[in-house]
């Protein structure tokens, strides 16, 4: 089972089930900026995604692009 963690900040190592997703590059396995840029990922490839206070930080305009990616993956 791939479990995603969008959003995963500094403490991405504290969720070893996840891969991290982040916009900045603390050695986790997926830089992108959420909602501005395409997940890093084949579509169909994920089956948990854990997106934790993030949806706020994505401009309103982009909220349905970013919503569209984790349906995508």
């Amino acid at each position: 089972m791939r479990k995603l963690n969008i959003g995963c900040g500094a403490d991405w190592r504290g969720h070893p089930e996840y891969e991290g997703l982040d916009s900045v590059d603390y050695g986790q396995p997926h830089v992108a900026v959420f909602g501005e840029d395409p997940l890093p990922l084949p579509d169909g490839s994920v089956d948990e995604i854990r997106c934790w206070r993030i949806l706020e930080h994505v401009p309103t305009e982009r909220v349905l692009f970013a919503l569209n990616e984790c349906y995508r993956v």
